[in-house]
């Protein structure tokens, strides 16, 4: 009976190892579906991967060009209060996707059509050229499908629990909860009718842990009736698969607008204020944890929309996984493209296996704050230390029961890049 106990627990975790490693490389199945499409129509491996290269760029450009698009289409019309605005950006991420390998297909065609050449090169042509149509048409065909209604601003294909559709989201919360061995510890109840912005820190290189803990179990009982909609970076309602998960998880993109739809909605959100910044810089060597304190627009939002600011730390979330460190290029390309590219996470054995870490997610009592229609930098500022003081209170009160490490600190990150160690041992 003991050999048959601990043979069922072993086949479990290694069916929840599965489960976190799936989730966690989910942005690259797309590029291996794509090459095996690739294959079946005859090109060889080099010729397929090479190929998947060039898909790879596309998302890239495309991410940024509609990421700079969009900033500038915000600043000159005034998108986050402007219908045709925000329709606008919408419509071109339509747009904008739908081309990605379109483009392409008929350059490939048109190359094909334009080559007097006979023998092999003209074979590989074709080959190419049928490739990427068959590509080009999958991928307009999801497109049609999955963008109508600007899921990631009005969160239209989110998948409630309650359906039939939800129970996979909610086993996959559910599995990636005990591959973590996931505790979620609240200094108070959350109210069903109520309001609120929850700033989660740090980051990290995967931030997995928003999304199970919304959708868990642990979660509806402790919670009930509390429903949530992370918000996260742009790039997540771009490449199929992960973006899918996502929005079925509730997910919405980051912007202002999705911000202020969202509450306008009498739905609560979560943020992850110290974005990829934040990310460059989640290592499970170092000592500190780091949570960076330039953006305050979340604060802003809430104070607009009357809503209460809540508080989220989660221990343990530095540790499990880390990224490759190619600092000054990630940096050029998250200035310029907003993707903190190269992007190649790693955990357990150097393989892209999420490290099993205990996670504890502490979430703090909500902060009442004023609500104010148009709030000056210096309430935001007052407000904005009342929450930081709240974080460094969660971190003081739960590293033991997290059962941190000895000589961790939380380390605070101005937007000049100053840092300051608000705790040690």
């Amino acid at each position: 009976i003991s050999i048959a106990s601990v043979s069922i627990e072993w086949f479990r975790d290694v069916y929840r190892a599965t489960v976190a490693t799936l989730v966690v490389n989910a942005h690259l199945i797309p590029f291996f579906c794509a090459g095996i499409v690739f294959m079946l129509c005859g090109l060889t491996l080099t010729r397929a991967l090479v190929h998947v290269l060039v898909v790879l760029t596309e998302i890239v450009l495309f991410i940024g060009i509609v990421s700079a698009a969009h900033a500038s289409i915000r600043t000159k019309i005034g998108a986050i209060d402007n219908g045709f605005g925000a329709n606008w950006i919408s419509w071109s991420s339509f747009v904008g996707a739908t081309c990605i390998p379109v483009v392409t297909a008929v350059a490939m065609v048109l190359r094909l059509l334009a080559t007097p050449s006979t023998g092999l090169f003209l074979y590989q042509l074709q080959q190419d050229a049928i490739c990427w149509c068959i590509v080009a048409v999958c991928h307009v065909v999801y497109v049609l499908l999955t963008f109508r209604g600007s899921p990631e601003r009005t969160g239209i294909r989110e998948v409630p629990l309650s359906r039939r559709g939800g129970a996979l989201v909610g086993h996959i919360s559910d599995t990636l909860y005990d591959y973590f061995q996931g505790r979620i510890v609240s200094e108070e109840e959350l109210r069903s009718d109520g309001l609120y912005v929850m700033g989660f820190h740090p980051h990290g290189v995967m931030p997995l842990t928003p999304f199970w803990m919304l959708n868990c179990s642990e979660w509806r009982r402790s919670f009930p009736g509390v429903v949530v909609s992370p918000l996260t970076a742009y790039a997540c309602h771009v490449v199929p698969v992960i973006r899918d998960l996502a929005q079925w998880m509730g997910c919405r993109d980051v912007s202002r607008e999705s911000f202020k739809q969202a509450l306008r909605e009498g739905r609560s959100c979560l943020v992850v204020p110290g974005g990829q910044a934040e990310m460059l810089e989640s290592k499970s060597t170092i000592d500190d944890i780091i949570v960076h304190t330039k953006h305050r627009g979340f604060i802003r939002l809430a104070m607009q929309a009357g809503a209460e600011l809540v508080p989220v730390l989660s221990f343990g979330e530095v540790d499990v996984m880390d990224n490759i460190s190619c600092p000054s290029v990630q940096q050029w390309f998250l200035q310029h493209v907003g993707i903190a590219f190269p992007h190649s996470p790693y955990g357990a054995w150097g393989l892209p296996i999420p490290r099993r870490r205990r996670i504890t997610v502490v979430i703090g009592k909500s902060i009442k704050i004023p609500h104010i229609s148009d709030p000056t930098n210096d309430d935001v500022k007052r407000v904005h230390d009342i929450y930081l003081a709240s974080l460094v209170q969660l971190f003081e009160m739960h590293r033991d029961i997290a059962n941190e490490p000895k000589g961790r600190r939380l380390t605070f990150v101005d937007g000049t890049g100053e840092r300051h160690h608000v705790h040690s041992d």
